[in-house]
């Protein structure tokens, strides 16, 4: 039985015309496409169990009424360069008008897909082969009788490759190792219209490391608007990555072999091909294993020792939070009165909506008992985003997240508020290095439960409360320490994908003065991390024990929040002792 056998079920989903009828996009790859084997040999194409996998991919999107867009990391040498060549060729070649730019990292490996075509194209029985009038090393053109026709052009990735076309289909091959992906990308996807939904986009690549494809990669993964399905192949997913006879006993594997051997439940025979890679074609180097054969995708984007939190806790959460989705995501909408002196505003008829497009995502509702801290990074301007964290202060687990950019102060501050309001009137904080509007809004809207760090005068010695913190030489480390550290003891205190992935980016890099320092990689951004962190340097300042058992289910919510509102204020009759940073 062929493993493309199981695919009878979508014969009427992705189909090609022909002169006797529709038939399925796979059976014409198998039945007309030839490629040449690793001995030279020509042979047919037939799917193997991966490829066999991404179709029926595609067919689900296919049937969701979507048009097919797909990112996929994979291992070496498991064959969709190939498989991508034969669906694209069936559908421009067969089909008359249509267009395909295939996009290549370098020139090599362009010409190596460009004679994988040539190759389909001279193979196919002459009945069937239309008639070619381009002949060069960058583009395959046919045409028929009516003067319609069809091409495939072989381009080498750069900002201006293709973006002057207009295609049904791409596919954009090792596109981890591009130069400025993110440009390259914004044009050429602008050359295929969503709203064609017979179109085609596959991204494909093997893993490069920390660059600009980990944030496409991660944005896929966790945005689930996102039209691209992330899609990853694990080199033990090839039957072929094995030995006929195991040429190691499982005592000679390291403990990382023997962990992967026991979670995917691999045989000796699989283990004996990785480690023979791991010894003899990545000379024993686990990061440039992990990232040619990596066994997870999270394992592909692992680097050595550079990261602030344990590497092996991120990529082990990560993969958990593949699967996790917010228990909500929204904004509240609310009514705003401002006074006549514009001093004071007024919030009420505050509401929650759900919203696919909303800011705030919600991991854990309120607990009645528990309470809580809401922490603050402002946006600097331009691409930066406002960050705003809730956490428990009793489990110490993250339960809630605003993230957003290009948005005015005062929406991130109301947002604040009222993510304040209805996590039991939790204790706000916030940086203020740059800026207190935030904070200083919150306190406008009458709220009363604001961290007030103390300062002193710079020509006194008097001290005097400001809203929130200041991140100063004195205070960063500890507090990030600390972060570190709550993390290492739980690494599931985190419950949010994009949070996670800027845990990942956050590295100890080099500065120019030669002195070491936490930032985040690259272009990324650090806010959600450093939102955080301003969490664990006040979170002393508010409660860490749940409320008695005075909130039950019986009481009205107005009820519960005037016993809330009469703690506060036994609470805030306590002065704020002198912050153990200064």
């Amino acid at each position: 039985m062929k493993p493309s056998d199981r695919l009878a079920k979508y014969d009427s989903v992705i189909t090609i015309k022909t002169s006797i009828g529709e038939v399925p996009l796979y059976k014409m790859m198998e039945k007309f496409l030839y490629i040449e084997d690793e001995n030279g040999n020509c042979i047919k194409f037939i799917l193997n169990d991966d490829q066999v996998d991404m179709y029926e991919e595609m067919c689900l999107q296919r049937l969701n009424g979507n048009p097919i867009r797909a990112n996929v990391l994979k291992s070496r040498r498991i064959g969709f360069s190939t498989f991508f060549a034969g669906v694209i060729f069936c559908e421009v070649i067969f089909n008359k008008g249509q267009n395909a730019a295939i996009v290549a990292d370098i020139a090599e490996h362009a010409t190596n897909l460009f004679n994988k075509y040539i190759y389909f194209y001279e193979h196919l029985p002459s009945e069937l082969r239309p008639r070619r009038n381009v002949n060069n090393a960058k583009e395959l053109r046919v045409s028929w009788a009516n003067g319609q026709h069809s091409s495939i052009r072989i381009m080498v990735q750069g900002e201006s490759a293709g973006r002057s076309g207009t295609y049904q289909y791409l596919h954009l091959s090792e596109c981890a190792f591009w130069k400025d992906l993110n440009k390259t990308l914004i044009s050429l996807l602008q050359t295929v219209s969503p709203l064609n939904l017979n179109s085609m986009v596959f991204l494909e690549t093997t893993a490069n490391g920390y660059n600009d494809y980990k944030n496409v990669w991660d944005y896929d993964c966790g945005n689930p608007r996102s039209l691209y399905k992330a899609i990853f192949y694990a080199w033990f997913t090839d039957k072929k990555c094995q030995h006929l006879k195991p040429r190691i006993e499982y005592d000679d594997l390291e403990e990382f072999e023997r962990e992967i051997m026991s979670k995917y439940n691999l045989t000796l025979n699989q283990m004996s091909w990785y480690d023979d890679k791991y010894r003899s074609e990545c000379r024993g180097d686990k990061d440039m294993l992990r990232q040619e054969y990596p066994s997870n995708p999270i394992e592909a984007f692992i680097t050595s020792g550079n990261s602030v939190f344990n590497a092996d806790l991120i990529a082990l959460r990560k993969e958990e939070l593949l699967k996790v989705k917010p228990l909500k995501q929204g904004f509240f909408r609310f009514k705003s009165e401002y006074s006549l002196d514009g001093k004071m505003i007024n919030i009420s008829d505050m509401e929650w909506v759900e919203s696919l497009s909303g800011a705030i995502k919600i991991y854990k509702d309120v607990d009645r008992k528990h309470p809580y801290v809401v922490s603050n990074d402002p946006a600097l301007g331009g691409e930066d985003y406002y960050a705003t964290q809730v956490f428990d202060n009793y489990t110490g687990e993250q339960v809630a997240v605003y993230h957003k950019n290009k948005c005015d102060a005062d929406d991130c501050a109301f947002q604040m508020y009222c993510l304040g309001k209805y996590y039991n009137d939790a204790m706000l904080t916030g940086e203020t290095n740059t800026t207190a509007y935030i904070l200083q809004i919150c306190s406008r809207c009458g709220y009363k439960n604001i961290y007030q760090d103390q300062d002193i005068e710079e020509l006194g010695t008097r001290f005097y409360n400001k809203l929130g913190y200041k991140t100063k030489q004195n205070n960063r480390q500890t507090m990030i320490d600390m972060f570190r550290e709550a993390f290492r003891d739980d690494p599931r205190m985190i419950n949010d994908f994009e949070t996670i992935c800027e845990m990942e980016n956050f590295q100890i890099t080099r500065t120019a003065t030669g002195k070491e320092k936490a930032v985040a990689s690259g272009d990324n951004h650090d806010d959600l991390v450093m939102s955080i962190c301003g969490y664990f340097l006040c979170r002393s300042m508010q409660r860490a024990i749940p409320f008695k058992d005075e909130y039950k289910k019986k009481d009205s919510i107005a009820e519960i929040e005037r016993k809330v509102e009469e703690r506060r204020r036994n609470l805030s009759s306590v002065k704020r002792v002198y912050s153990i940073w200064e």
